[in-house]
């Protein structure tokens, strides 16, 4: 797994991370305050990273060369 791969997998590993600090919290200190506050800020950081990510996303979408050949399977071959 490159480095790549890893920036890509960021914001969701920043939810996870944020859902188990959450739960964490919940256990020890139960307020419906401080619970929203930490999840909205966990999904408000993971949005952040997906927008800074978004230039080592654009590998994943590169298009893919056609080829000829690929087209022309079950085709039968033009007369000459």
């Amino acid at each position: 797994m490159s480095l790549a791969d890893i920036a890509a997998l960021l914001p969701i590993i920043v939810i996870a991370a944020a859902s188990v600090i959450v739960m964490i919290i919940i256990a020890f200190y139960r307020s419906h305050k401080l619970t929203v506050i930490l999840t909205l800020s966990g999904l408000a950081v993971s949005f952040a990273m997906l927008l800074a990510e978004a230039s080592l996303l654009s590998w994943l979408f590169e298009p893919q060369p056609v080829k000829e050949d690929a087209a022309k399977i079950g085709k039968e071959p033009p007369a000459r």
